[in-house]
């Protein structure tokens, strides 16, 4: 399995790359990246109309590779040489960072269509002659990675998506998860319980083993058991409870929804994904450009969707309302491989770079999806050309854990949400969440000291 590092510095490489390119092209050569040539493949770069310098043709494909070896060479060219008979590209250059010194591998590139396919070692390309005027040279890829600097790179030039948690909600000052069911277990007019109410909330959960779709599900049921009324009728009352609990206040005021609101403005993104139920950044943003989500629809082709996955309670009560909270809409959920809601999650994660902002990581459904996606990843063309980032607070372990213990915990944290396809940014303090998102979208060039 491939470390975080040994990816990152891949990636870093690619970009390295990407500015060789830059430096050796005539102004009229477009560099393209992550340019998609057919459905499964994305080259790496594609030169639509070559480069002079190098004698490389119009419809140029660019691999770029650290390391190579028979079995990935093999399956590149067989890819692209189909692309090639299709005359969708006219040739494909591989640049890679490593020695050959494999006898059948060696003899195996000999074999190859040298007229189709070049293959550069790339210290090797910086020292042709065609480039001793060339003042720009690829440096030595650092042992460290800026990922906040990645993550930026990432914005600016790649299609994206933010998933956004309950920890965008609770910096506004919204319940939590527990505070709601609390609030929801509190009894009025004999409602939803006749004797049990939030005194007992505490021992509730614990007898649910603190799980909070299992407490949803049991506050939702002594709704749904009033006899007075119909299921629906006993189902918007619920609606109208979480509605009170969660807007209590009239005016919400949060640094963190103020600067995720102020990048989706800067540059769209494909879509927003939240798993809240309120509507503080869906009322910040301006309507003419992004629409709410909570149900299966059809989206609109010029409005960026903010997909409420959970379902959405809007302060205003005229507006239709709904909501995932309890074991039963959980399970009816996620085991529909098809439901909308995961089919549109699924989808941020096959076509762009998604940002996790205001999670925990630890929600087993949401955990599935991303080991879902990156299943799918490591079987097609496409593996590790779209990673993700998540923003996690760098937290000690609990008692009297050592630096070292607790560096070693961070790192496997990292190694863990990397087998995700994830890219850990770590904070030390909550306020200084909107500081690296402000910096990321390019609202500040003040780079954050973390």
């Amino acid at each position: 399995m491939r470390t975080l590092n040994s990816y990152l510095e891949a990636k870093l490489f690619e970009d390295k790359i990407g500015d060789y390119l830059a430096s050796i092209c005539l102004n009229d050569e477009k560099i393209l990246k992550e340019y998609t040539i057919s459905e499964r493949i994305r080259a790496d770069f594609y030169l639509p109309n070559g480069c002079k310098n190098m004698k490389w043709l119009p419809q140029t494909a660019v691999e770029v590779k650290k390391g190579i070896n028979f079995s990935s060479i093999s399956r590149i060219f067989q890819i692209y040489h189909v692309l090639f008979k299709e005359q969708k590209i006219s040739q494909l250059i591989i640049i890679h960072n490593s020695p050959i010194n494999n006898d059948s591998l060696r003899n195996y590139l000999k074999t190859l269509d040298s007229e189709f396919i070049k293959i550069y070692n790339v210290n090797e390309l910086i020292q042709k002659d065609e480039f001793t005027n060339n003042d720009k040279e690829i440096k030595e890829i650092p042992s460290e990675i800026d990922i906040i600097d990645k993550a930026k790179d990432a914005y600016n030039n790649m299609r994206y998506t933010f998933f956004l948690g309950a920890g965008l909600s609770m910096d506004a000052q919204l319940p939590s998860w527990s505070a709601l069911l609390e609030s929801l277990l509190k009894s009025e007019n004999k409602k939803p319980f006749e004797y049990i109410n939030n005194a007992n909330s505490e021992s509730i959960s614990y007898a649910m083993g603190y799980s909070s779709i299992v407490t949803g599900r049991y506050a939702l049921d002594g709704y749904l058991r009033d006899s007075q009324k119909d299921e629906d009728e006993n189902y918007q009352d619920f609606i109208e409870r979480i509605r009170k609990v969660l807007y209590k206040k009239k005016n919400y005021k949060s640094a963190l929804i103020t600067s995720v609101a102020k990048a989706v403005k800067r540059k769209k993104p494909a879509q927003i994904i939240t798993y809240n139920y309120d509507d503080l950044l869906d009322e910040l943003l301006n309507k003419k450009d992004f629409y709410s989500v909570s149900d299966n629809i059809i989206p609109r082709t010029k409005e960026v969707p903010i997909y409420h996955v959970h379902g959405m309670i809007s302060r205003d009560n005229s507006r239709p309302s709904n909501s995932v909270l309890s074991e039963k809409d959980y399970h009816h959920l996620y085991s529909n491989p098809h439901n909308w809601a995961n089919v549109v999650q699924l989808n941020a994660l096959y076509t762009s770079i998604c940002f996790f902002i205001g999670f925990s990581m630890t929600d087993p459904n949401q955990r599935r999806l991303l080991e879902l996606a990156r299943a799918k990843d490591k079987h097609s063309d496409e593996i590790d050309k779209l990673p993700h980032f998540v923003f996690l607070k760098k937290a000690p372990l609990k008692g009297e854990a050592s630096e070292e213990v607790n560096k070693e915990h961070w790192r496997e944290i990292e190694y863990m949400m990397s087998d995700f396809g994830l890219n850990v940014i770590w904070y030390n303090d909550f306020s200084d969440l909107p500081k690296i998102i402000d910096y990321i979208s390019g609202y500040t060039k003040n780079k954050p000291q973390i």
